[in-house]
């Protein structure tokens, strides 16, 4: 795995190369553990060739948390899971909670 980042500013850009799915999800549960635990809102886009269902056992594996608690972050709007196409086609696209995000 390369991770790349032109700089520590909090505007940085990552870049991630993985050699299997395994290596991605330990990676991108790891980045986003800090934002759990600072009750920051998690959006998590993934291939449409993913079962979410695995994305969800890998969470609760590697976080440490119940159905339960993901169905209440899910349902306070802190964490959302969706595939790329389900984000991106307009008509069918979950959003983001501008104003909740700007005051948080």
């Amino acid at each position: 795995m390369t991770l790349i980042s032109p700089t520590n500013e909090r505007t940085s850009r990552l870049i991630g190369i993985y050699s299997n799915l395994d290596e991605e999800l330990y990676d991108a549960f790891r980045f986003l553990k800090p934002a759990l635990e600072n009750n920051e809102i998690i959006l998590l886009l993934v291939d449409d060739s993913l079962d979410i269902s695995t994305v969800y056992n890998r969470m609760k594996e590697e976080w440490n948390i119940s159905t339960d608690e993901i169905d209440a972050l899910e349902n306070r709007g802190d964490l959302i899971v969706v595939t790329s196409s389900q984000w991106f086609q307009p008509g069918k696209r979950r959003t983001l909670d501008i104003e909740l995000i700007e005051h948080s």
